[in-house]
Parts: structure tokens; sequence; C-alpha cells
């Protein structure tokens, strides 16, 4: 039995190196000079593989049986054992995990190299034209030829971070097969908000609650480390709520963000800590004494969005104007504008529609012999190795499914 993998990253390098590794004759097409530029980038280069809290409301598609089902067969332990028994040793933090050097160049190599070890074929550089279904599988038609096997697996990622690669062509090839693919927008990416006020507090970053709203309805709320950037929000709660703020921007939605920049303290007890304060020291400055409570550089923004002049003393403001100040820090706003791109984003929302997928071991329900893994389909989830694991989940099912077919 012979297999193509159309797609060197996570999903295609992980198939092929499990396929190879039972005797499958097995040819990698990537279109780039080399191989796995993109797992290089993940987890922020130490490469999240899976999670150990890992649950289908982690994940967000249009059929969460898809995602239950595949969860249900694939578990984090199971990632983990595969990568061990391939010679990487692993360490986990949080819930967390890591290859033990804490290095995505790790993955990479280990992945290359039991690949190589097994005798798999790459043609790097290698741009594929056309997938031809024949009676003995299928001819992959390439600017470097023809090749032909019994089973593909397409696994060409999305559209995010396209310098690594992903253009997003494997949706072409597989709407020529006959797929459906739902509409891509940027995930997990940051927010450019209207106000030019974010340049002033740029590199600022709190432990926090951002709420997406629009007009009066809460959309998503998020909580963790939110950072400030000189062109909005970023940070891992903005980012999670990122996928919901593209499809609204994409239906010409206006959402808002609030950031409680002080969720432990509500805002009468609030309130009470800065009017206790204002009787304590009359004559320390507004901005010294909100520098207490929050970022310096955000304490003089907020000092000017209350409408307090900078020079002001606690004794000369009045409740009315710390009541405003509260609403500064537990409802800082950030009016989206747009997002940062498919340049710049970690994971693509939408893709082949998982309706067409057998869950079971990730091949075509349109086309036998044809298996399709990773960014591509349409499922996408949270920070945290969630989309490295189903990535790598879909590789193993798919693989374990040709392997037993060319038992048979």
């Amino acid at each position: 039995m012979e297999l193509i993998v159309i797609g060197a990253g996570a999903s295609g390098l992980l198939a092929a190196a499990i396929c190879s590794s039972k005797g499958v004759k097995c040819q990698v097409i990537e279109h780039m000079p080399v191989c796995g530029k993109k797992i290089l980038m993940t987890g922020n280069g130490k490469c999240n593989i899976t999670n150990l809290d890992m649950s289908e409301d982690k994940y967000y598609c249009e059929d969460k049986t898809f995602i239950h089902e595949t969860l249900g067969k694939v578990s984090p332990k199971d990632v983990i054992d595969l990568f061990e028994g391939f010679g990487m040793l692993t360490r986990q933090r949080d819930g967390y995990v890591y290859p033990n050097s804490e290095q995505a160049a790790a993955v990479n190599n280990l992945l290359l190299n039991r690949c190589n070890e097994y005798g798999v074929e790459f043609h790097c550089e290698c741009e594929v034209e056309e997938i031809e279904k024949t009676d003995a599988g299928y001819m992959v038609h390439t600017n470097q030829g023809d090749f032909e096997a019994e089973n593909i697996i397409l696994a060409t990622g999305g559209m995010s971070y396209k310098k690594t690669g992903s253009d997003g062509s494997g949706y072409r090839l597989a709407k020529e097969l006959g797929h459906s693919v739902n509409a891509c927008v940027p995930a997990l990416t940051a927010l450019i908000c209207r106000e030019k006020y974010f340049k002033d507090i740029a590199g600022v970053r709190i432990k926090g609650i951002a709420r997406l709203y629009l007009d009066k309805d809460l959309i998503d709320e998020q909580q963790g480390e939110i950072q400030f950037t000189d062109y909005g929000l970023s940070g891992i709660p903005i980012f999670n709520m990122s996928r919901r703020v593209s499809y609204l921007l994409k239906k010409k939605k206006h959402p808002f963000v609030l950031v409680d920049m002080m969720p432990s303290m509500e805002k009468e007890e609030l309130h009470s800590y800065i009017a206790n304060i204002k009787e304590k020291y009359p004559k320390s400055k507004v901005t010294d004494s909100l520098s207490y409570i929050v970022n310096s550089k955000m304490a003089v923004l907020i000092t000017k969005n209350a409408g307090v002049s900078y020079s002001s003393k606690m004794i000369d403001i009045n409740n009315n104007q710390i009541d405003a100040i509260i609403d500064q820090i537990k409802e800082f706003r950030g009016d989206v504008a747009n997002i940062k791109g498919f340049d710049y984003c970690q994971v693509t929302a939408g893709g082949v529609s998982v309706k067409e997928i057998n869950p079971e071991n990730f091949e075509s329900k349109l086309c036998d012999g044809l298996y399709i893994a990773g960014e591509m389909i349409d499922v996408d989830g949270i920070c945290g190795g969630y989309n490295l694991h189903f990535a790598f989940a879909g590789a193993m099912l798919a693989a374990w499914d040709i392997i037993k077919n060319q038992i048979r």
C-alpha cells in the first residue's frame, strides 16, 4: 500500500511517521522549501503538544459530536505515549504538556528524523496542481511530475501564518474533490481598537476579565493576563474571544470589549477604598494614588479618561469623579475596528465541513481513501495545546486506519 501526504506540518508529518513505521510506503509533498515551519512557532517556540484538561468545550465546531468522538478515541495520554514512544520526553505545567526541552524544534526534528529513518520520501517546493481520482486510488499532478498512491492525506493547514506555507491552497483541492469549505476567518489573534489612547499604555499587562459585547448583549467573557498594545488588545483572553469577533466583523457588526482590571473588587468596594485614600491622604496626587492600584501608565490614562486633571489631588475630586475613575478601572473600553489578520493569527476558524468527514478515522465520506486532517478542518480550539492535539489526533486516527487496511 502506498500513501501520499500533502502538507508537511504537524498532522502530515506525524501521519507519515506512524504509517511508515508500520511499513506503509509514504511520500510527503510540501510546497515550502523546508518542512514543519509552523511547528517551530507554536507555543511561543515551546510547542504545547496537548493539554491534560481536555474536553469538547475547548473547541468550536459546527457539530460538537465530531469533537466528542475524536477526543473519545485520542486522549492527551495517547498523544504523550506516542511521542514518548518515538523517543521524546515530555513535561507538563498546569496541565500544559511540552517536550521536556521546551523547544518546538525538538518536536519538528523528532518527526522529521522518524520519517527519514522509516524511509519517507520528501518532495519540497512541490506545488500540487490537481488531484485525480483513479481506479487504483489517486494521481497527484504537481510541478515536479505525477505521483500515484492508493491513499491520500490532505494536511495542508489553514490560512494562519501564511509565511509558514498555510496559504489556504488545500481548500481548493478539497473543493475540487467535492468537499464543502465553510467561511474562514482568523482566530487566536489580537484586536485592533479605534481608541488612540492605547498608544499611551502599550506594554501594560494586567490580570483581569475581558468581556465582549455587541450593543448591550454579552457575547463572550475570558479571564487571564490581558496585554495592552499600541493598536489595541492582546493576550490569551483576547485570543480566545477573537474568533467570535472575526465572525461579527464579517457580518459588519461593531463589537466592543470592556476590561475589568480589578475583578476581585466590586464597584462599591472600590469606591470605599478610594474614598478612604482621599480621607487619609488628601494632598496625594490622584495619579500617584491610582498607581498603587493599577499600573502607573494606566493610572495616568484613567485619570485623563475620567475627566480629572493630571495635577489634581485627592481632595480635589468628588464622588462623581471617583465613580468615573472606577468605571475606567472596571469597564475600560476598546471599540473593535478590526482583528490582526491571517498573517498574525495562530489558527483558522472555518474550513472543510466535519459533516463530510468520518470522525472514526478522518476519512472523507465523499472519496474513499482520502483523509483530511489538521487545521484544514472546520474545528478550532482555544489557546493551550488544543489545536495541536486535534491535529495530532486526526493524524493518528487516519494513520491507524490506513495501517489497519494494509494488514487486511
